[in-house]
């Protein structure tokens, strides 16, 4: 299944907001355990490919449920059976460029060059999942004899697994992204480190 699907509708927390140290929400809508093993069961039975497909799919096997928002619904399910679960739309947010995750409790993201302490809380199952994901998207193995592990995502971005006894109430994962927008020379022009490289030269 192409990691597209994760793409039906993934919000943007905290894009339209100041910066600030402050705590965001930043959870999609919430699927139970039940209606994801329903999708899942049924995506073993079909060939889905596509966003429109899984839209289709979840529309029928879950009626009642799409009736509320569809496409949060869709995509909370993509992003937790193609995804990074409660983390891709972090991944989708352009404004945030490092993800951190220091075991069991809250996420920390760096956007604008500080540090936020998400709402977002991530217990012992839910990094279980994440790690395993992480681990198989660089087709690597990682566990307690081999508890480290890189991988380069197919966005570009690289994330880093550490795991116990190394992490020692870990699991830990770090992710860290690249923005989308490339700087002109131009916009170095007013950096600190470009006139002393100047004057050092």
């Amino acid at each position: 299944i192409s990691l597209a699907l994760c793409q039906v509708r993934t919000a943007r927390p905290g894009a339209a907001q100041a910066v600030g140290p402050r705590t965001e929400p930043c959870r999609m809508s919430a699927i139970d355990g039940h209606q994801l093993d329903l999708v899942q069961e049924q995506i073993r039975q079909r060939v889905v490919s596509t966003p429109t497909e899984l839209h289709a799919l979840v529309g029928q096997t879950l009626p009642l449920a799409t009736t509320r928002d569809p496409d949060a619904i869709v995509a909370a399910i993509a992003s937790t059976l193609f995804g990074l679960g409660a983390l891709q739309p972090l991944m989708a947010d352009d404004e945030i460029t490092d993800i951190c995750v220091n075991g069991p409790g809250n996420v920390w993201v760096e956007r604008g060059g500080s540090l936020h302490k998400l709402d977002l809380c991530l217990n012992s199952t839910d990094l279980d999942v994440l790690v395993e994901r992480l681990a198989a998207l660089g087709d690597q193995h990682v566990d307690r004899l081999s508890p480290l592990v890189d991988v380069r995502l197919p966005s570009g971005a690289r994330a880093h697994v550490s795991l116990p006894p190394v992490a020692i109430d870990g699991p830990y994962i770090a992710i860290r992204k690249f923005s989308p927008r490339r700087l002109g020379l131009s916009e170095f022009c007013d950096l600190v480190m470009l006139d002393e490289l100047v004057r050092l030269v």
